[in-house]
């Protein structure tokens, strides 16, 4: 190699190298080790190359006298940071932290409630110096909370994310996304994941000042999340019931506690949402009535703990609406202001919430009119929750019944048309059934 021509050229011109990585060239945490499998290379092809930029070390300490191989960032895009150094003298700098200073990271961090960042897979390289986790260790640093929602996460990094200050780790396919959704519609699905990231933020906030359950941190965030894998998945085998059997796990562990009452109240919410699916799939009615119960007393616990959270109202409406479609005309009427209510408490809180809505179109579209019932009211309700909710499938249906009702097909073949096109679908695990209840409604068009 003769770099002279090269370097006279660059004269009085200094080059400096932003890696996104500190490996060095070679080794074990070397640039083909590390970073040749996770592209794709075979054991045979990762040791071909790791021969190969050896070889180019070695010309370069032969004809350059340069020891550079050792450098942090000299392993960086395969081996890109080590021709850098040899052949335009750069300096190396690590890539999150030039990035991040160049962002203004620090200040922003000054008046930052939380942060959250991720990556496409999160594992043991992203320690090497990408950016996520060096915007974390900042955070860590400035006190400011951290969740991370990536494309996929490796096991092996969730104690070192833990070590690091992470409080919440979520990926796309614990939001429910299959691999090929991940990749495909990874906005939607990444959307889905924030908001359980942003939802395990807040659960260790609330441990934050519950000293007696700080040894036990971990677990809560854990269980949360298993809950809620459980949950989204509940159209396989045995995964409601694994989800109800987590959180009766929480719930005894927490009432021991006085100072754990708002992060209580969470896990009573996600019991009466459990509950009153499980109750949608018992062909019993006396078992449907028990778990509808046992789903309302879950959701008047939840609110009586905390009153100013929209889910807890929400569920605490939909047992009480379950109870009373399970329970017969009579005692639908009995039922129907309390469920108004709860909706209308939930809307208070969330005016964006369109579940809400839906119910609001049920109880308006089920009541008979000399007791308040109103199909045109009924259709707008339903209308807003589609508008406010289009992810959620179950929203459709009914609305394309009414639809059809009042004659207008057109209208009904475009919202259904909308409902076999979902995509990414808010709960997965009902989607088929509204699919199969859209087949039998496109056959009266």
């Amino acid at each position: 190699i003769d770099a002279s021509a090269l370097r006279s050229r660059l004269k009085g011109v200094r080059v400096t190298g932003v890696t996104d990585v500190v490996n060095p060239l070679l080794g074990a945490r070397g640039s083909a080790a590390v970073y040749g499998p996770q592209k794709g290379a075979s054991a045979a092809q990762v040791r071909l190359i790791e021969k190969a930029l050896a070889r180019l070390d070695a010309v370069v300490r032969r004809d350059l006298g340069l020891l550079l191989s050792r450098r942090a960032g000299a392993g960086a895009a395969g081996g890109c940071g080590f021709g850098l150094m040899a052949f335009l003298g750069a300096e190396l700098r690590p890539g999150a932290a030039f990035v991040l200073d160049a962002c203004g990271a620090a200040e922003r961090l000054k008046a930052a409630a939380a942060v959250i960042t991720g990556e496409g897979r999160l594992d043991a390289t992203s320690f090497y110096g990408k950016a996520p986790v060096e915007l974390a260790r900042m955070a860590a640093k400035a006190g400011v909370p951290v969740a991370i929602v990536c494309g996929a996460i490796d096991d092996s990094a969730r104690p070192r994310l833990r070590r690091l200050g992470v409080r919440a780790a979520v990926s796309l396919s614990e939001a429910g996304a299959s691999p090929v959704q991940s990749m495909t519609r990874a906005a939607a699905w990444a959307a889905k994941a924030a908001a359980l990231a942003v939802k395990g933020l807040a659960l260790t906030a609330a441990l934050l000042f519950a000293p007696s359950l700080a040894r036990s941190h971990d677990g809560t965030v854990e269980a949360t999340r298993a809950i809620d894998a459980a949950y989204f998945h509940r159209d396989q085998p045995g995964n409601l019931e694994k989800s109800l059997a987590l959180v009766d796990e929480e719930i005894a562990r927490l009432e021991k506690f006085k100072e754990a009452r708002s992060i209580l109240s969470g896990f009573l919410s996600q019991k009466a949402r459990s509950l009153v699916r499980r109750g949608e799939t018992r062909p019993n009615k006396k078992d449907k009535i028990a778990d509808f119960l046992a789903a309302q007393a879950a959701a008047q616990d939840a609110v009586a703990i905390d009153s100013s959270t929209a889910e807890y109202h929400f569920w605490l409406g939909v047992a009480l609406g379950r109870q009373a479609q399970a329970q017969g005309v009579i005692k639908s009427m009995l039922l129907v202001k309390s469920i108004r209510r709860e909706m209308q408490t939930t809307l208070a809180l969330d005016p964006r919430h369109g579940g809400a809505h839906h119910v609001l179109g049920e109880i308006l579209l089920h009541t008979p009119g000399f007791a308040g019932g109103d199909k045109k009211k009924a259709l707008e309700e339903f209308e807003t929750a589609v508008r406010l909710s289009p992810t959620h499938s179950a929203n459709y249906p009914p609305l394309i019944r009414l639809y059809l009702a009042n004659g207008d097909k057109d209208k009904a073949r475009a919202l259904l048309d909308r409902l076999e096109a979902l995509k990414e679908p808010s709960d997965p695990a009902a989607f088929l059934a509204d699919l199969k209840a859209a087949a039998e409604l496109r056959k009266l068009l």
